[in-house]
């Protein structure tokens, strides 16, 4: 049952918000980032595989663990952004978004009327399987969903201006190895084209006063801070999950290299 969404409370204040994407369909990854004390996560569902019960029982997880669950849809079908919503999701992340028109259709799918045309049931779990009055869950939800929608080609960046005047959308995420792609320079995040492109982006975003976000490194926080973010994501389950393996392997090893026992 969506609640009140204190990650789009904090951005609409201007404040940052810190979360990690969910690659693993197992909810216990989710609770050991709720743990940790992240704002929210985002299940990637473009880029991994869930089925519609396994994005239930990774709703359920987060919320209880105090984390809004953001779902990044696979596309901008509206079927899957009204199973991500009607599933409990506090958002959606929805990619390929490169025109005003396809931002005014995320908003459409997202929200009840009269700001959106989500099509409207009163029992879906979302809606406390139809325990919250008919009347009233249409503004409870259009008040606390998140709208985030992705900038991440050149397409995209060049009609940054037109999509930044859709009213409702909340925030706008840059995703940095697409951007670069869509120059021909794939995975070059740092070449000056791509890097104008990506800081550009976020100071119009900024200046326009919707929430701006990207995905980075915690060490990077203060510059892109600084630039305007405020919706950071700082990884994920499996990079988390990779990097300390790794790094624990290699601290173990290293302690048994004959060298260190000699």
């Amino acid at each position: 049952m969506i609640g009140t969404n204190s990650v789009k409370q904090k951005l609409h204040a201007g404040q940052p918000v810190f979360g990690a994407f969910v690659k693993f369909a197992d909810p216990a990854a989710v609770e050991l980032l709720g743990i940790a004390g992240y704002d929210f996560c985002v299940v990637d569902t473009e880029h991994a595989a869930f089925t519609r019960q396994n994005l239930v029982e990774i709703i359920r997880a987060a919320t209880l663990h105090g984390m809004a669950p953001i779902i990044r849809t696979p596309s901008l079908a509206r079927s899957g952004i009204l199973n991500a919503l009607d599933s409990g999701a506090y958002g959606v992340q929805v990619p390929n978004i490169d025109t005003s028109e396809q931002a005014r259709e995320l908003i459409a799918a997202s929200l009840y009327a009269p700001e959106g045309q989500r099509g409207f049931s009163p029992t879906t779990r979302a809606a406390g399987y139809g325990t919250i009055p008919a009347v009233e869950y249409p503004k409870l939800a259009n008040t606390n969903v998140l709208t985030v929608a992705h900038c991440e080609t050149k397409t995209g960046a060049e009609n940054l201006d037109e999509i930044l005047k859709i009213e409702k959308l909340d925030t706008v995420f840059i995703g940095p190895m697409d951007m670069s792609q869509s120059f021909g320079l794939i995975g070059q995040t740092q070449h000056p084209t791509v890097k104008n492109c990506i800081e550009t982006a976020i100071k119009k975003i900024h200046a326009a006063g919707k929430a701006a976000g990207i995905i980075c490194a915690p060490g990077k926080v203060d510059y892109y801070y600084n630039l305007g973010i405020r919706y950071f994501l700082l990884g994920g389950d499996q990079g988390f999950m990779a990097s300390a393996a790794k790094k624990a392997l290699a601290t173990a090893a290293e302690q048994c290299s004959e060298e260190a026992l000699s």
